[in-house]
């Protein structure tokens, strides 16, 4: 059997890439600067043998960006060039490939084929227009309705999606407070938080997300107590249940980084967080997962959840299809890192 060498590539404007369609995107320059400072991420889950590509020479400044650099230099993971990919790979004849980027869009595909990557390496344009049309964030109403049949007690707000500005303002009148999402958009990226009326710039926001991305999600919102994920690869029409994840977010829903730590002591503080919390959600996820998600998508994917104050779970706030930094968090768990 061949050598089997994961390529990883850390492409942190993959939820707005895949907003883009079919066209190639430019990430703004924060992006950008993401994506330079954080390209040896994978080093925290990659194999020893794997390869890491980036898109940019320039080193990592942060400490964090230059400790995953060094643990790639420790572990001798390969590191190689998007302008260099082609050679290397061709220069290992014996070996067996798989690009695994933190998710695919059209203009990764784009960019690889332009570096002269095989095509038998690339996902295909069916599998990345299905890719894109389960990652809208609607995908996440149809989970939580399912959801509510399988759990009739618990108290689901199945979330809405709206294609005008008035629409809005009904959805804000009726619930007083509301999170505003765009169908696309990562690390509580694309989300404006909305308490009483909707002023001008509100509705400019809503106007201008409907525009681009064609819809905006309304979102109750809650007090939050926790917020945590269920991490999980599909594989072959399967799925799998990597563990848990808890993270940190900012008042306005922005991602501020994950826990670290053992997963029963996560589970400990699931439970704290919501009497409700039990082995039945994690099987009924994997069951609407096996039959919405697995039969057309294979990679990672993570599922994001919330605890209120007042102890009650939301178990979907949002499906990542893509490596997400709760996985992250888990394999550092693993290598102690």
């Amino acid at each position: 059997m061949p050598q089997t060498i994961d390529i990883h590539i850390f492409n942190p404007e993959t939820d707005y890439a895949l907003a883009a369609g079919n066209n190639a995107y430019n990430p703004p320059a924060r992006i950008i600067r993401l994506r330079q400072e954080l390209a040896f991420l994978p080093s925290a889950y990659a194999a020893d043998n794997d390869w890491i590509m980036t898109f940019d020479s320039v080193p990592p400044t942060s400490e964090e960006g230059t400790r995953y650099r060094d643990t790639a230099l420790e572990r001798g993971i390969m590191t190689v060039n998007i302008g260099s990919l082609k050679e290397e790979m061709d220069r290992r004849p014996s070996s067996s490939f798989r690009i695994t980027p933190w998710g695919w869009n059209n203009s990764l595909r784009i960019a690889l084929e332009k570096a002269g990557i095989d095509e038998k390496y690339l996902k295909s344009q069916e599998e990345i227009t299905t890719l894109r049309f389960l990652s809208h964030r609607r995908t996440c109403i149809d989970f939580q309705k399912r959801f509510r049949t399988l759990f009739p007690n618990l108290d689901i707000h199945v979330a809405q999606e709206i294609f005008t500005p008035e629409e809005a303002i009904g959805f804000l009148s009726s619930n007083g407070k509301a999170y505003f999402k765009l169908p696309w958009s990562s690390s509580g990226r694309g989300i404006l938080y909305v308490e009483g009326e909707a002023d001008g710039k509100t509705l400019e926001w809503i106007a201008g997300g409907i525009r681009r991305q064609g819809s905006v999600m309304a979102e109750h919102a809650f007090h939050r107590r926790l917020d945590f994920a269920t991490e999980w690869v599909c594989t072959d029409g399967e799925t799998f249940f990597s563990g848990l994840s808890v993270f940190h977010t900012s008042p306005d829903g922005r991602y501020a980084g994950n826990v670290t730590a053992p997963q029963n002591e996560l589970n400990e503080m699931v439970s704290e967080a919501s009497g409700e919390w039990s082995g039945r959600i994690i099987d009924a996820q994997k069951t609407i997962l096996q039959s919405m998600i697995a039969p057309r998508y294979s990679g990672p994917v993570g599922i994001d959840m919330l605890a209120t104050a007042d102890g009650h779970i939301n178990p979907c706030v949002e499906i990542n299809l893509r490596m997400t930094m709760g996985m992250v968090a888990l394999a550092r768990q693993k290598r102690n890192l």
